[in-house]
């Protein structure tokens, strides 16, 4: 029997720990079966090699934290969408704070116009717009002209929105 797919519904994130889990059991079996090499390379440097694993397990545990942050994110969102009647006795979302408060605890308070969503999505444009920028500052490649922007055009330009 096959089962109603809601395009809208946000995925449960349990799926990118078992992604995470089952990539980090895979990659585990190298220092198993390159055991001999590692302890070699390893006593060359100690303090070095100490750093890099500690800054290695450090990345995955904050990996770990983030995923596990979004499922509180996407069962409001969803309990939000469906207009969930137990949504006060979901926890309130921490990272989609601010949006709950300016769209309301249910459909029914939110005073939104579409102009007032319009601007909010523009912010929210923006911002990623500016991350991005800031990403290319920090790369360095910000001094880099934009790739075949000449030849494109008029078609780089109705891309940007201009």
């Amino acid at each position: 029997m096959a089962r109603d797919l809601d395009p809208y519904k946000l995925s449960n994130p349990q799926i990118y720990l078992w992604r995470i889990l089952i990539f980090l059991a895979l990659v585990s079996f190298i220092p198993i079966i390159l055991y001999r090499q590692i302890a070699t390379t390893f006593a060359s440097n100690p303090f070095l090699n100490s750093i890099i694993i500690l800054v290695g397990v450090l990345g995955i545990v904050l990996a770990f934290i983030q995923v596990i942050r979004l499922f509180r994110e996407v069962n409001w969102v969803n309990g939000f969408r469906l207009g969930d009647p137990g949504l006060e006795v979901h926890r309130p979302p921490v990272l989609l704070a601010p949006m709950s408060v300016l769209l309301g605890n249910r459909i029914g308070e939110t005073a939104i116009t579409p102009q007032v969503m319009r601007s909010i999505m523009d912010s929210i444009g923006t911002r990623l717009d500016e991350a991005r920028e800031l990403g290319h500052y920090l790369t360095g490649l910000s001094g880099l002209p934009r790739p075949a922007r000449h030849l494109l055009g008029p078609v780089a330009d109705r891309q940007r929105g201009g």
